[in-house]
């Protein structure tokens, strides 16, 4: 199609899928793409523990526990990250992540 002077090329992309979630796996939306996002799209289904222990001591206390289908890799750092800025002068926080 051309639009004045410049051509302009509209694709039609199709994957087969075993679930809803899969559907945005791998590709970014126009909006996101104008954001200058640069998420990592990559789709993870997980285990997360949440891990806590007293400072200077080596044994680790589970907290709590969570599985995650079909999360977003930058979703699953913030997660982490935000539970790890908990650490105080007390306490040190961690998570451990197993993919299932």
């Amino acid at each position: 199609m051309t639009n004045g002077n410049q051509n302009v090329y509209h694709w039609l992309l199709y994957k087969d899928i075993l679930s809803e979630e899969e559907i945005f796996t791998g590709f970014q939306t126009k909006h996101q793409f104008k954001d200058g996002q640069t998420a990592d799209w990559t789709l993870i289904s997980c285990t997360i523990r949440y891990l806590k222990k007293r400072k200077y001591k080596t044994s680790w206390e589970l907290v709590k526990e969570e599985h995650k289908k079909n999360i977003p890799r930058d979703e699953l750092n913030t997660i982490g990250n935000e539970w790890k800025a908990k650490s105080d002068d007390n306490y040190d926080y961690d998570v451990e992540i197993i993919k299932d």
